[in-house]
């Protein structure tokens, strides 16, 4: 009864945080940081070495679908407060957020934050930036 009814609070969580979220960030917004983020971090993968277990050999490049879900786990991250990124997103029964660990891993989570970007590092010029 209580593990049906986690799955359904789950499911209404997501399809009405998701929906609101849609309505707060524009489409547009959310193409473009996922070209920024995929353009970032194709460079920045490819222009360092890595290590043999680094984590940023597990990229792959992200979607629309993926920027809004990982967007609306940060707009959650305000309004549930826990101690650490990984408590959002842990599978464990005493410190889960069921609609946070369903739909994100922790380790892709972790990638995404680590390459978000929102400009071409390679166009930047910091003399004419009005915010260098």
């Amino acid at each position: 009864m209580e593990n049906c009814f986690l799955k359904h609070l789950t499911q209404c969580l997501s399809d009405v945080f998701l929906n609101k979220q849609q309505s707060y960030i524009d489409n547009n917004l959310i193409d473009l940081i996922v070209y920024e983020t995929n353009r970032y971090a194709e460079q920045t993968i490819g222009s360092s070495i890595s290590r043999k277990h680094s984590r940023s050999k597990k990229w792959k490049p992200t979607s629309k679908e993926e920027m809004q879900v990982f967007t609306a786990l940060i707009i959650l991250q305000g309004i549930i407060k826990k101690g650490t990124v990984e408590q959002y997103l842990s599978k464990r029964h005493s410190t889960s957020t069921p609609f946070s660990s369903k739909v994100k891993s922790y380790q892709r989570f972790n990638l995404i934050n680590r390459f978000l970007h929102f400009s071409n590092n390679e166009t930047f010029v910091a003399e004419t930036h009005e915010c260098p």
